[in-house]
């Protein structure tokens, strides 16, 4: 009898050390995750107010999502209102941010970790489209690192946040955790879905083809065209043939290579998608000119060249644009074309580096490396601390398992120290790498000013020369034709400009006009042409009758310029 009273007793306790034991962990392991019908609420909510945007009828909607007093309905209404004003502005603004800003911080308040995934990944994309890539990458690794740490996460719209993801992965040059994602994306598209799925695959097979995947990237590339012809979807097809190209290329089959990127633009163009034109194009051109197709490579850049120029955003390929001018110019020996590209690129450099530019994406990528590697150490350190605090609490629960508790302990606290060190010793690696990439960064800039100051003697020797030859005299043929060179370079936009606007001057015309723009008066002309100042003064009234009155005027106009 005594013997069962204990052995119930004995049964008692251990059911409550149990109990207790599960609470504990889950206070101390658990993690907020999205609710199946949260979930739910939300996709359903944020689905209604798309499509209102969508149909463009949302005067009053704010409101009305206020007075619900719903947190999920105003988050989705906050994200579709952003990614309205980001479509609508074409461009990084106020509201959006503060829009995006607000949903995330009331994703946080709700602990919910899959909400709070999905409104990181579209702030860090808002960011992403718009060429930042460096904002973008706080949000995204943010996002990485959850989704990582606590696979059991399922954000809203799981497909596109994967997408997401692998898109701004592959920007930076992860490309093996790009296509994980892109994976994770595709095994969630519906199988009917074939547009999405031909995308997916074509992206995956382009990174597969940055890490030298040749085999792999041709297989994806196969699925990838055979969904885009059942899916009629043209433009995918011709971005596949540019993608093809690449790997002919790679593999010495040159000819086809060219042949694939010619059809690529001609489908692109055909289809009027003219960013994918000029992307073709920019690689089209530096084939042509390995194979000393110059003339062909200008007569493509020279197409595309309008659109390049309209678009402030697409200063990346612009710049990769004027690079091909800058070789056909050497490749001409034309001195005063590869004289105005050379100053053209200096003066994109700033401009460069706000968008996402090699040397953005290569900072991006070693930030994104550093703060990753710093999630990892904190959370290392943060279960360090918990493993103590939960062993005491199992200590003081049971004595009867100190031994086992303290082996677990010893055993615990020994792989979290040694976790600790490996993360702290991938820390100090990563500050080297990034030192070392700041010297290399300081030495270009320093190459840059070189090259600012070597521009500026240039301009002073220039300039020196022009005053030389204004100290002579212009009368003979060869020191005009030294001059109008030497002013030409000094000074190509103004020249250009006078050249373009006014065709009909003459050589005596133009005689008279440059030296007017450096400010000499018709005396000190009439000395350097040899001529009478009668002569400069019925030079210029027959040259007043011949434009006619209206025209005459806009010429003065450009002549008050100052010099450039």
């Amino acid at each position: 009898m005594l013997g069962n009273r204990w052995y119930r007793h004995f049964l008692f306790r251990l059911l409550l050390f149990i109990v207790v034991i599960a609470i504990a962990m889950q206070f101390f392991f658990g993690h907020p995750t999205t609710a199946e019908s949260q979930r739910a609420t939300f996709v359903e909510e944020f689905n209604k107010i798309q499509t209102v945007f969508q149909e463009g009828d949302f005067d009053g909607l704010g409101e009305e999502i206020q007075q619900k007093e719903n947190p999920l309905a105003s988050i989705a209404y906050q994200i579709n209102l952003a990614k309205f004003y980001a479509n609508e502005q074409s461009a990084r603004n106020q509201k959006s941010d503060q829009l995006f800003n607000q949903a995330i911080e009331a994703s946080k308040t709700l602990q919910d970790s899959g909400l709070l995934v999905f409104a990181l990944a579209q702030r860090g994309h808002y960011y992403y489209r718009m060429r930042k890539i460096s904002l973008a990458m706080p949000d995204m690794v943010e996002v990485v690192f959850l989704l990582e740490r606590y696979p059991n996460i399922q954000p809203p719209f799981e497909q596109k946040v994967y997408k997401q993801v692998g898109f701004f992965l592959g920007t930076i040059g992860d490309f093996e955790k790009a296509n994980k994602f892109l994976h994770r994306s595709l095994a969630l598209t519906e199988p009917t879905d074939t547009h999405e799925r031909a995308a997916l695959l074509d992206n995956i097979g382009f990174y597969a083809l940055q890490s030298k995947d040749t085999s792999g990237a041709s297989h994806y590339f196969d699925q990838a065209q055979s969904l885009a012809k059942q899916s009629r979807d043209t433009i995918r097809q011709a971005k596949i043939w540019g993608n093809r190209a690449l790997i002919a290329w790679s593999k010495g089959e040159r000819k086809q290579a060219l042949e694939f990127l010619r059809k690529d633009i001609a489908i692109s163009d055909d289809k009027g998608d003219s960013l994918n034109t000029l992307y073709a194009t920019n690689i089209l051109s530096t084939f042509l000119l390995e194979e000393g197709e110059v003339t062909e490579a200008k007569y493509y850049l020279r197409r595309i060249q309008p659109f390049a120029e309209k678009h402030r955003n697409l200063i990346v390929h612009r710049h990769t644009l004027h690079q091909l001018f800058l070789k056909i110019a050497l490749a001409e020996s034309n001195e005063e074309v590869e004289f105005n590209q050379r100053r053209l690129l200096y003066s994109m450099q700033d401009s460069l580096n706000l968008f996402d530019g090699e040397n953005v994406t290569k900072q991006t990528r070693w930030q994104a490396e550093r703060e990753m590697i710093a999630e990892r150490l904190a959370q290392s350190n943060h279960e360090y601390a918990l493993e103590k605090k939960k062993n005491s609490v199992l200590m003081g629960l049971a004595v009867s398992v100190v031994l086992l508790l303290g082996g677990v302990y010893g055993t615990t606290y020994r792989k979290a120290r040694k976790e600790k060190r490996a993360f702290q010793q991938q820390m100090r690696q990563i500050e080297i790498d990034a030192n070392q990439q700041a010297k290399q960064l300081q030495m270009n800039q320093t190459s840059s000013i070189a090259y600012a100051t070597d521009n500026d003697s240039v301009q002073r020797a220039g300039r020196d020369k022009l005053q030389q030859l204004l100290s002579s005299s212009l009368i003979t043929d060869e020191s005009w034709r030294t001059f109008k060179r030497t002013f030409s370079n000094i000074y190509p936009d103004s020249y250009h400009e006078l050249m373009s606007k006014f065709p009909e001057l003459s050589e005596s015309n133009l005689r008279i006009a440059l030296l007017q723009k450096l400010d000499l008066s018709n005396n000190e002309i009439s000395d350097l042409l040899g001529v009478t100042p009668g002569a400069i003064k019925k030079s210029k009234q027959r040259l007043h009758k011949k434009m006619g009155e209206e025209r005459y005027v806009l010429f003065q106009d450009e002549m008050n310029k100052p010099l450039l």
